[in-house]
């Protein structure tokens, strides 16, 4: 996880979570749905000259698999909200585009 977030989180200047769909219970207390908007120089790697927005919809929590262990996920997928409008293009601002999924294992050696 702290690899995917290192990824994502690089180069944000803003963000903010715009509604919380659902929130974690006591059996599964990293559960959440959120919509999401960042605006950031850089996603990644990926530099640019210009600025990028986004509007996501967040699904993140665990599970079992078919043998039984235990996993977390994150899933992200970009979305357009009518409410939330690409901020103006005068602004050097492009609104990005992006679906991305990780799958994530406890490594019992550590």
């Amino acid at each position: 996880m702290h690899v995917t977030n290192n990824f994502l989180n690089k180069g944000h200047l803003e963000c903010t979570v715009l509604s919380v769909i659902e929130r974690g219970s006591n059996r599964d207390p990293f559960k959440q749905l959120a919509l999401k908007w960042i605006l950031a120089q850089n996603f990644g790697e990926v530099k640019s000259g210009n600025y990028h927005d986004v509007c996501t919809i967040e699904s993140m929590g665990t599970g079992d698999d078919g043998r039984g262990e235990r996993f977390g996920y994150r899933l992200i997928k970009s979305v357009d909200l009518a409410e939330y409008p690409q901020l103006s293009v005068s602004n050097d601002v492009v609104r990005a585009r992006m679906t991305m999924c990780c799958i994530l294992r406890q490594d019992m050696s550590s």
